[in-house]
């Protein structure tokens, strides 16, 4: 990859000045670009799971049972695998990141049947009518 192509790789990235530079200078460069996506990633994952256990505990009471019973346990399975990924990139395991991805896709399932129960939810809310 020619110098003028990594500075467009990493023009397109949120990594900052100092990753960029580690990039930059580091041999071979996709090694140290795929360490850093990889951190950044598991980043911005940490975060959404963070927001949806912020969105249970604010209006978890809102929810249907079913609804809420469900949506905890992919909380739970998602930080679980969450800190398990955090944990690999801290101690530079990173050869155990991928092993996660069937985790997630294990709870594929039951994020379809949570989708299902919503939209019967929404649509018995739809198809009743208020009167004034």
């Amino acid at each position: 990859m020619s110098d003028r192509q990594v500075e467009e790789v990493l023009f397109a990235t949120e990594f900052t000045e100092s990753q960029k530079q580690d990039v930059r200078e580091s041999t071979p460069k996709s090694k140290k670009y795929v360490e850093y996506i990889i951190q950044e990633r598991a980043y911005k994952a940490h975060q959404h799971i963070a927001e949806l256990g912020q969105f249970l505990s604010l209006n978890g009471i809102l929810l249907p049972l079913a609804i809420k019973e469900k949506l905890n346990s992919i909380y739970f399975d998602l930080s679980k695998i969450g800190n398990s990924v955090r944990f690999s990139l801290i101690y530079k395991r990173q050869h155990e990141v991928p092993n996660q991805s069937e985790k997630v896709d294990a709870l594929l399932p039951l994020r379809a049947e949570i989708e299902s129960l919503i939209q019967k939810r929404l649509a018995s809310h739809a198809t009743t009518s208020v009167t004034l």
